[in-house]
């Protein structure tokens, strides 16, 4: 029984089950052969170049969908370096997931950003990092409010 492409029908059935992100135990089930053999069939190049083949059109839609969403992430992501939607629930995560679509669409990637503003004495920049430390530290303990709420920064 060997129609296809040279697995058996059984063979093909564990393919699709592994494929579709089935155990080891579970798509050896749905075959019909024990969970040894399909252990066994892991090992087997032939089996190996089914379930890749299988794969590979769920692999370019996923890539497709994220590449779809790039640009509405990078919009994500813009919007929320703006302190009022970045202290709105939920914004952390939505903040994960823009940032996880631009690094899986390759944005980003081995991009170096470069900062240009006046040089601080050390002094100067010490003073900044503390005030900015007592401010993080003090939201710790405090309900979210804004800067500008708060009276830290006020609107230029």
């Amino acid at each position: 029984m060997t129609d296809h492409g040279g697995l058996s029908a059984a063979q093909e059935a564990y393919c699709a089950a592994r494929a579709s992100g089935e155990t080891v135990r579970e798509s050896a089930r749905r075959a019909s052969v024990t969970e040894d053999t399909g252990t066994r069939w892991n090992r087997l190049p032939a089996i190996q170049a089914k379930i890749e083949e299988l794969l590979e059109p769920i692999r370019k839609g996923a890539a497709w969908q994220l590449r779809a969403q790039s640009m509405r992430a990078a919009i994500t992501v813009v919007t929320l370096m703006d302190e009022k939607e970045a202290c709105r629930p939920g914004a952390q995560v939505r903040l994960r997931a823009a940032m996880t679509v631009l690094d899986r669409v390759g944005v980003g990637v081995e991009q170096q950003v470069t900062v240009v503003a006046p040089t601080l004495s050390a002094e100067e920049a010490y003073q900044r990092i503390r005030a900015l430390a007592a401010i993080a530290e003090a939201r710790k303990h405090a309900p979210l409010v804004s800067l500008a709420e708060s009276g830290g920064m006020g609107d230029e």
